[in-house]
């Protein structure tokens, strides 16, 4: 939950433009998510624990600045066509190990689709 209109308008464009409904989804929704698979949420490489990333306000500078206390939404390319200049990108959540550095991608699409369907009230 953004405290501002400006904080909000910059969070949108620093998640790809994607629509409020993702930039919704916060890290007690993930765990919930994920918790149904892994409670433990463990490395499939090292089975240390691995960490959703957070989302990044950029300074003024437009280098990394303040952590948000939301996720980090990426845009991983789905398809493109050079010709036009065209790429289009499905949301997807980072998750990382601190571990090893093992890197995972999950689908926003999925995840949001659980949370429509169970609601805020899941119990893990």
């Amino acid at each position: 939950m953004q405290e501002d209109g400006a904080s909000n308008e910059s969070h949108k464009v620093e998640r790809d433009g994607f629509p409020d409904e993702y930039l919704e989804l916060t890290g007690d929704d993930l765990l919930k998510f994920f918790g149904q698979f892994d409670p433990e949420l463990q490395c499939p490489m090292c089975k240390s624990d691995m960490g959703i990333m957070a989302a990044v306000k950029p300074d003024d500078e437009g280098h990394p600045g303040e952590y948000l206390n939301s996720p980090a939404l990426v845009g991983m390319p789905a398809h493109e066509i050079p010709e036009k200049s065209l790429i289009f990108k499905t949301p997807a959540i980072p998750m990382k190990c601190e571990a090893c550095g093992f890197l995972s991608f999950f689908s926003a699409d999925v995840i949001l689709k659980w949370k429509k369907k169970h609601g805020h009230s899941e119990q893990g």
